[in-house]
């Protein structure tokens, strides 16, 4: 029989990170961003002057991140004697109401949903009627 030729098997070992396996892989968590709002009331005997008012600090700020404000909210925030609101939450598309005893039952809603950006702060108003 002839002579066979030799194979040689040469076995590399690689060590290092291989993709998709490394902690570089995971892209970083975003820094949230800043929502900052006012909360106004309008119609009824608090606003006489016609325009809508600041409402003093007596209820919350439920922040949602569903639109049919369902289930409970990302966030809960107390609004401040000038009736303002700030809370620190992921970038993303969110709703927001208030409650308060001045709109019995009812939770007051924004308009229109507010979009956070990381590191940035977004600016949000709600004027809730009142009867």
């Amino acid at each position: 029989m002839g002579n066979l030729p030799a194979v040689v098997v040469v076995a590399v070992m690689f060590v290092g990170p291989v993709a998709g396996c490394s902690k570089s892989a995971h892209p970083p968590t975003p820094q949230p961003g800043t929502l900052h709002g006012l909360v106004r009331l309008s119609g009824g005997p608090i606003t006489l002057s016609g325009s809508p008012q600041p409402h003093p600090g007596t209820g919350n700020v439920l922040i949602y991140n569903v639109p049919t404000y369902t289930g409970s909210p990302l966030e809960t925030v107390k609004l401040d004697n000038a009736g303002s609101f700030t809370a620190n939450v992921p970038p993303g598309t969110y709703y927001l109401a208030t409650t308060a005893a001045t709109f019995g039952d009812r939770p007051c809603t924004a308009t229109e949903p507010i979009v956070v950006i990381s590191g940035r702060t977004s600016q949000a108003g709600i004027t809730c009627q009142i009867m």
